[in-house]
């Protein structure tokens, strides 16, 4: 793709920033590399606000911030903004306090069923697709005995395209929740479970008045978190070194806090579809160091020791976006199950050492 082309794109995709999203263009991963052949985003959008075909299509105005784009891309090209995702933390944080159970609803359902405002369980989403694992990860590290995503008008609503985002997330969720040994219910559902809260009626009649409790921040702190531990937009993008710009996104950041806060993992993999991967390099890999090179977080390292090539690999800063395997021209790198104790120690492996050998050096094994 032509440096125009790529930097028009960027400038369209940079289009979707508002409200609620944030866009760092360089991070996606279509625009890092032409065999990229990522569609997250675009087959994520319940608007289709966003398209690649192959072209790269942005609708602004056509984008309702749900932020369901930024639960899907793994690279951090669109997050969800700090202030919304503090904002819903700190209901969620305040669901757990008061039931000790987490309801993701979104606005359809609380137009249908207004009881549901009144409900402190209930934590509102502008849309179920954009829920994002580590919220799920978050309400169990809180003490939450169950988490509920609502989808019974999922069928019947124009963000509909989005309820494949939903079941990917919770699948994501039990993965991860598994692999530390968590044994909480995390799942979609059509019907809330029986509000259990004593005095309903009389919040029944406090609903309909305005009301005043602790700000998002009063409540994180009142949990001892600051946005930026748990991985506000404050941190820097990582010095590329040798390659492109790095980010660790957002999402992920905080997903490795609250696996964190979970304790020690009972298992020693984590199911292949969880957002976390250990990477294998196969014997013919030829040191070129190109998926390094265009790692999006910098999980892949080209280093230069004591006259030797290395490529190193953290599982900490891995998302599992696969990018690597696609790129790679000798199909000398593959994904596997995550390993837990690497994601939460943040070890370094190195996966290939020596000297990288020419197309001339290859063809000339390959006629011996």
């Amino acid at each position: 793709m032509p440096v125009a082309a790529i930097e028009e794109a960027a400038e369209r995709l940079a289009g979707l920033e508002g409200s609620a999203l944030r866009v760092r263009p360089r991070q996606c991963l279509n625009l890092r590399h032409l065999r990229a052949g990522c569609s997250a985003c675009a087959e994520a959008c319940p608007t289709k606000a966003i398209r690649w075909s192959p072209r790269l299509r942005v609708e602004p105005f056509d984008c309702a911030q749900c932020g369901a784009c930024a639960t899907a891309c793994p690279a951090g090209a669109l997050e969800v903004r700090d202030s919304v995702w503090c904002r819903r933390l700190a209901q969620i944080s305040r669901a757990v306090a008061g039931t000790g159970r987490v309801l993701f609803a979104c606005p359809l359902h609380l137009r249908r069923d207004r009881s549901l405002r009144r409900r402190t369980d209930v934590v509102e989403v502008p849309c179920v697709g954009a829920i994002q694992p580590w919220e799920i990860v978050a309400a169990v590290a809180f003490g939450a005995a169950s988490v509920l995503l609502l989808e019974a008008r999922c069928s019947r609503c124009t963000y509909r395209v989005a309820h494949g985002r939903a079941v990917r997330t919770v699948e994501e969720a039990q993965s991860l929740l598994a692999a530390w040994g968590r044994r909480e219910e995390v799942r979609l559902g059509s019907e809330p479970p029986a509000s259990t809260e004593a005095g309903s009626a009389f919040r029944a009649l406090a609903g309909l008045l305005p009301q005043k409790g602790r700000s998002a921040d009063e409540e994180l702190a009142r949990r001892g978190l600051e946005p930026q531990e748990i991985g506000g937009d404050t941190t820097q993008p990582q010095d590329p070194g040798e390659g492109l710009e790095r980010w660790i996104p957002s999402s992920h950041r905080k997903l490795l806090f609250f696996l964190h806060r979970l304790g020690e993992p009972a298992a020693d993999r984590v199911a292949p579809n969880a957002p976390l991967a250990h990477v294998e390099v196969a014997p013919d890999c030829t040191g070129c160091g190109m998926c390094a090179y265009f790692c999006p977080t910098g999980a892949l390292r080209k280093r230069e020791t004591a006259g030797k090539t290395e490529l190193a690999f953290r599982a900490q800063e891995c998302t599992n976006c696969g990018f690597c395997t696609r790129i790679c021209y000798q199909g000398a790198i593959r994904t596997t199950e995550a390993r837990p104790g690497a994601v939460l120690s943040g070890e370094e492996q190195v996966l290939w050492s020596g000297r990288p050998s020419t197309p001339q050096e290859r063809l000339a094994r390959r006629l011996v």
